[in-house]
């Protein structure tokens, strides 16, 4: 019983963490210009990786954008717990 009840406290800490996010994104459906306070309000964190070198000699920098209150965002659209 105490498990399940502490699943069900993490899943509603979830569901309240999505409600937040849904309800800053809504103000900004339509963005006309990106400016810092909107990064501040949508985005937690950016980490930018090194820069690394393939085998046919082009380069590529993987870079990923936690959002706030969601995490980051696979390339499935599915979300992944914040570090």
């Amino acid at each position: 019983m105490p498990e399940l009840k502490s699943q069900i406290n993490e899943l509603k800490k979830q569901s309240d963490c999505a409600d937040n996010f849904i309800n800053v994104i809504k103000k900004y459906t339509i963005i006309d210009k990106l400016d810092a306070s909107i990064l501040n309000e949508l985005i937690d964190k950016i980490v930018v990786h090194h820069r690394e070198k393939t085998e046919d000699g082009s380069t590529f920098q993987q870079i990923e954008i936690y959002y706030r209150f969601v995490g980051k965002l696979t390339a499935g659209n599915e979300l992944s717990e914040a570090a």
